[in-house]
């Protein structure tokens, strides 16, 4: 039990060190604004086709195109394909991008315990505060997710 203790203490401190680590300088020499460790999670797609529209379910593998914010409009949350997603340990949106992409009306909830995680979630151009919410939370915390996320408002949740 004492080991769990310290391993979730841990966990924060851990994951900040690695997104700095794999994180790219800005010409300013600040780090976390593009991390490169992790590849785009697109069999999301085949994975959780109850969160996809008709078209995708129907081929899943089909190419969706990065999302233009400026070009797009705000999703349609009252449509039958329209989902809420919270993803637990969002990191830099290597699944969350893929799920938008292939959902044009769904809305993330995206948390993660690194800053430097959210900071490059946030910097990536595809983020749109219309389609997501990207937070720093520590689950390990008393509750926190509540002042974020009503209960019984997302359609599933993954990690």
């Amino acid at each position: 039990a004492a080991a769990a203790a310290a391993a979730t203490a841990a966990g924060p401190a851990a994951w900040e060190s690695f997104y700095l680590t794999h994180s790219v300088n800005r010409r300013d020499g600040a780090k976390g604004h593009r991390v490169q460790a992790f590849k785009d999670r697109h069999y999301l797609r085949r994975e959780f086709v109850e969160l996809m529209p008709p078209a995708v379910r129907d081929d899943p593998k089909a190419w969706s195109p990065p999302l233009d914010p400026a070009a797009l409009p705000p999703p349609d949350l009252t449509s039958p394909d329209a989902k809420v997603v919270l993803e637990l340990g969002c990191g830099v949106g290597n699944s969350a991008f893929p799920l938008m992409r292939a959902n044009l009306d769904m809305f993330v909830y995206a948390c993660d315990c690194s800053p430097t995680a959210i900071t490059a979630l946030i910097s990536n151009p595809e983020y749109d505060l219309r389609r997501c919410c990207a937070f720093v939370a520590d689950l390990a915390g008393d509750h926190p997710l509540r002042q974020r996320i009503a209960d019984d408002s997302v359609d599933a949740v993954t990690g």
